[in-house]
């Protein structure tokens, strides 16, 4: 059986704060080192505060669904070689 990867999407467009918060909290525990950070970003301006190193996918808001699975699918599969 295949180890499953952990993925964390955070929608920056609704609940900024907490999603921002809660993004700063898993990023430093260790024991989520190996999760994949999605950040689906609003195209509304506003800024955001974080270190883009600790992002593994970006997407601007509106975005092509299936443009983000693949772009996943494919960061999965390297991390998994990797692995």
């Amino acid at each position: 059986m295949s180890a499953l990867l952990p993925v964390a999407l955070f929608d920056f467009f609704a609940w900024h704060a907490e999603a921002l918060n809660i993004w700063r909290r898993l990023r430093r525990r260790g024991d989520f080192n190996d999760m994949i950070f999605v950040a689906l970003l609003p195209n509304d301006g506003s800024p955001i505060a974080f270190r883009s190193s600790s992002i593994d996918i970006a997407f601007v808001r509106p975005f092509d669904p299936k443009a983000l699975a693949d772009r996943l699918y494919l960061l999965l599969a390297q991390k998994k070689e990797s692995a």
